[in-house]
């Protein structure tokens, strides 16, 4: 599954609610990088924090979320499955993307929640008659960073969204920050099916 109109049982705990969503495989994966400074080639987009915060609150309130439910300063609208992990590469989690038809739709770089400029690379769910191909190419400063860094904070969400169409979708965020070339222990994140492992 990939879109759904999803209701909420009565009684269910807002835990169970949260990790409802890997009951469908992600239309939307966003990779954060904050490491990397303005990278050539990709380019600034406004945001609104505050409109964005107010947005995801009554997300959460619709999806019978308490919107403080996980974090106190943010609203959440999904499920962490990871946080702020130490000494995790994401090489290998490109090229399982790839493999499990995620394109790469665009990217951007914003100051977000006043953390400096993080960069955002969108990958998308191939429709019908696309593949990995048809997607855009990623800057090569970006690559070789999430190829051979190591980051000491690793955080992976995953969420139910609003799409403008009135249903709901799958998209999770994978943050990377503090990240640098070393050949110290670390641990590899992988895609497998709808949810991650590090290993």
């Amino acid at each position: 599954m990939t879109e759904a109109q999803v209701s909420v049982p009565a009684g269910r705990s807002d835990a169970q609610i949260r990790a409802a969503v890997f009951l469908y495989k992600p239309k939307t994966i966003l990779v954060k990088v904050l490491t990397m400074g303005i990278i050539d080639g990709v380019f600034s987009k406004p945001r609104e924090n505050e409109t964005i915060e107010v947005k995801h609150t009554y997300q959460a309130i619709d999806n019978g979320l308490n919107p403080l439910g996980v974090r106190s300063d943010r609203t959440d609208t999904g499920f962490c499955l990871f946080e702020k992990e130490e000494g995790v590469r994401a090489g290998l989690f490109l090229a399982e993307m790839w493999n499990a038809s995620y394109m790469l739709k665009a990217f951007h770089w914003q100051n977000q929640n006043n953390k400096g400029p993080v960069n955002t690379f969108q990958f998308v769910l191939c429709g019908y008659g696309q593949s990995p191909a048809d997607g855009i190419r990623m800057p090569p400063q970006a690559l070789d960073i999430l190829r051979t860094a190591r980051f000491n904070h690793a955080t992976v969400w995953c969420n139910l969204r609003d799409g403008d169409d009135g249903k709901q979708f799958r998209l999770d965020t994978i943050n990377l920050a503090k990240g640098r070339r070393t050949p110290e222990p670390s641990r590899q994140l992988h895609m497998v099916g709808s949810t991650y492992r590090l290993e």
